[in-house]
């Protein structure tokens, strides 16, 4: 699942040249071409393909990064630059061996972030969740 804030032509040409299939939202357009699927934003049909995606090529905002995390999801963070928000996320995420993280993106470091899915899902597996029950409790 690739997921970006404003379209990227130079993103949709690597994704292209990778030996993968991809479903991608934010590119402004829906249909196939080549090995991506565009969608225009839905939130249900976002929410079917993030539970069922194998993993997440997107920037690091906190939100995506929790639901990611929470589903076990091995997350490729490209950070929006000068944002340090996103750039401590991206590092931990890289960190804590549940995804990958790179300042620029190349075709060769989606290969590798791909190759490694294993790997990271085997740290994601170790990964603490938790529902709302102790906050709901509280709130009660």
């Amino acid at each position: 699942l690739v997921y970006v804030t404003a379209p990227s032509a130079e993103l949709e040409e690597m994704l292209k040249q990778v030996r993968a299939r991809f479903i991608a939202y934010g590119f402004g357009r829906e249909g196939e071409d080549g090995n991506i699927t565009f969608k225009k934003p839905s939130l249900d049909g976002f929410m079917r393909d993030l539970v069922s995606c194998r993993a997440i090529i997107a920037n690091a905002g906190f939100s995506l990064i929790s639901e990611a995390l929470h589903l076990g999801k091995p997350y490729l963070a490209v950070p929006v630059k000068s944002q340090f928000e996103q750039i401590f996320n991206a590092y931990y995420i890289d960190k804590m061996g549940y995804g990958s993280y790179w300042e620029e993106l190349e075709k060769e470091k989606i290969d590798s972030f791909l190759f490694n899915l294993d790997v990271y899902r085997e740290n994601l597996a170790k990964y603490p969740r938790q529902d709302n029950s102790a906050l709901l409790a509280k709130v009660d």
